[in-house]
């Protein structure tokens, strides 16, 4: 009751459940899919956006539908025009 996620099992806290959701639907459901994408993640926090793309695609390719991947690529490709004119 004490502990440090007290307000999480104590109320009802719907910007907690959308953060929890979205966690679980950041990892992907495939193993192909969920490697990719980490992988994905690791080029963008190195600042690698054209290996950062080429993995979203390839995480999509496994998961169409995934709306992380969707906008995480959007997100990418955004950078890459801004900055090569991609």
């Amino acid at each position: 009751i004490n502990g440090p996620e007290r307000k999480k099992y104590l109320r009802f806290d719907l910007r907690l459940l959308k953060e929890e959701t979205e966690k679980k639907e950041d990892e992907g459901s495939t193993p192909l899919a969920k490697k990719y994408y980490k992988m994905a993640k690791t080029a963008f926090q190195n600042k690698d956006y054209k290996a950062a793309k080429v993995n979203l695609q390839l995480a999509l390719k496994w998961e169409p539908n995934n709306q992380t991947f969707q906008e995480k690529l959007k997100e990418v490709e955004y950078i890459l025009a801004r900055r090569y004119g991609l």
